[in-house]
């Protein structure tokens, strides 16, 4: 047992590498052998007792997740993946629809020639992306990025395209900032996988409520004109107008009845602190598409701070809300969103929150920020649910940044 326990000190992860879960289940496995030989080999009754429970309770939990995994998993198909310094990102069709919220995170099991999958071993993966035309809360194809939270996630997990894959949750607590009408997303690295899905909901629940309005608002219009034209017209015309309006009356009806969101938000800020500008590679195409949700841009401000200066054409449309920013020798990014916040919390009326994703020392900048922000004004401060344990790798430096 004491040499599984020295095994999983980071230094004999990065020795033994892929080889090092084979190596740490044998040794485990081999320690409980030796453990169980032995107590069954005295004469104690009680032991015996306690080591077959403790058996049978294994075995239970072991059938229990196999059981569980023909009926309560979900299947998929990998259709693309890439491999990034800190993430995989993949994207998977799903047999059959799922129910899920942003904030959520799945497992990742492999297929295994035993089981069809192996259930001994999983990874975390956080849905980044869905299509907005489907039904909002369920999707049958999303984006999943797979945080290389330790050394040997890139080496244990092999993915292919048209490779079958099993996923079991969805888990974790439900994210609840609709309620607010100043919305800051403060995120540093793969930290933006916390809260991208947050603002992507955002904006298709939006953009819902807003199409719903408006076409029950030129459905009354219709009506009303119908009304008039019904008014004034003879045998003709008139069963045809008479038949108009009962189709228009009952699509009316039918939206009446379709749920309305209802959030609160009138604004969302979203800082991202890049930890090597090879981040982008990920997170671009999604960040585009969060851009094409509100052409208007009168929704989301999104600042991406580098921490090199950036090459080639920018991943998403400049703008005055829409930037990328380059280091400089005066003032770091975080500097620049601790101001900013500030800013926004005297400018804009309304409940604020400042949701943070990062390392711990970027969390505590935030949180410092948010402190001396406060002043007459409440400002509510919360971590997300998923938080890298750290960069993936090491970062270049960032002295700072400049539009």
């Amino acid at each position: 047992m004491l040499g599984a326990t020295l095994l999983s000190i980071p230094v004999s992860q990065k020795l033994f590498g892929s080889l090092f879960i084979w190596i740490h289940r044998t040794l485990a496995g081999g320690a409980a052998g030796v453990i169980l030989w032995h107590v069954l080999g005295t004469t104690s009754q009680s032991a015996r007792i306690l080591v077959i429970c403790s058996c049978a309770w294994w075995a239970l939990v072991a059938t229990f997740q196999f059981i569980r995994s023909l009926f309560f998993f979900h299947s998929g198909r990998i259709l693309d993946h890439s491999y990034h310094p800190d993430v995989i990102k993949l994207s998977v069709k799903l047999k059959t629809a799922i129910k899920f919220y942003p904030s959520c995170q799945f497992y990742v099991f492999e297929p295994s020639y035993f089981l069809g999958f192996n259930l001994l071993h999983s990874h975390t993966a956080l849905p980044f992306y869905y299509l907005p035309a489907e039904s909002r809360g369920s999707a049958s194809e999303i984006t999943l990025l797979i945080p290389r939270l330790n050394i040997n996630t890139p080496a244990s997990l092999k993915l292919k395209n048209g490779q079958r894959i099993l996923l079991s949750g969805p888990y974790g607590k439900k994210e609840d900032v609709g309620c607010y009408k100043n919305v800051v997303f403060a995120t540093k690295g793969v930290g933006l996988a916390a809260v991208l899905p947050l603002a992507l909901d955002f904006a298709i629940r939006r953009n819902h409520d807003k199409r719903i309005r408006n076409r029950w608002q030129e459905i009354f219009k219709n009506q009303q004109a119908l009304e008039k034209e019904l008014a004034i017209s003879d045998g003709s015309t008139f069963e045809s107008l008479s038949q108009q309006n009962v189709v228009l009356g009952r699509e009316r009806d039918a939206l009446s009845k379709t749920k309305l969101y209802l959030d609160k938000v009138k604004k969302v800020d979203l800082f991202w602190s890049l930890e090597s500008n090879d981040q982008m590679e990920w997170a671009g195409e999604q960040l585009r598409a969060l851009q094409a949700l509100d052409p208007q841009k009168t929704f989301f401000v999104v600042w991406c701070g580098y921490p090199c200066p950036r090459n080639g054409n920018p991943p998403f449309e400049l703008s005055r809300y829409w930037q990328c920013m380059d280091p400089d020798t005066t003032r770091s990014f975080e500097d620049v969103v601790s101001k900013r916040i500030g800013e926004e919390r005297q400018q804009l009326s309304g409940s604020f929150i400042v949701k943070t994703s990062g390392d711990k020392y970027f969390r505590n900048q935030m949180r410092h920020a948010v402190l001396e922000a406060i002043e007459d004004e409440v400002i509510t401060f919360g971590e997300a649910e998923f938080q890298p344990h750290g960069p993936a790798f090491k970062a270049a430096p960032q002295s700072g940044l400049t539009a």
